[in-house]
């Protein structure tokens, strides 16, 4: 719709690189299983790294809503317009 309207399409940034998390990862961070995303860096200029998301961290969810997989969570963001802010939560250090 909006690249009828428009002729562009914006979509949600976080600028992270993320990954799945496999049952061996989970196990070893101490996450009850395998869902979410874990970020294996955050880009320096992205919305993600000001936040203080860094490299290790699992996002579980994006307000409210569970994130299953990475591609989840680029699904999700993406929804956002650029600039909204919202709420992510992330595992870290065996808490969320």
């Amino acid at each position: 719709q909006d690249l009828m309207k428009s002729g562009a399409v914006q979509r949600g940034w976080l600028g992270v690189e993320i990954q799945p998390v496999n049952s061996d990862i989970a196990e070893s961070l101490g996450l009850k299983s395998d869902k979410g995303a874990l970020v294996s860096s955050a880009q320096d200029d992205g919305p993600g790294k000001k936040a203080g998301i860094t490299a290790g961290d699992v996002i579980t969810q994006v307000d409210g809503k569970d994130v299953a997989s990475p591609k989840e969570l680029a699904r999700l963001i993406g929804a956002y317009q650029p600039g909204k802010s919202v709420d992510v939560t992330v595992w870290r250090d065996g808490k969320n």
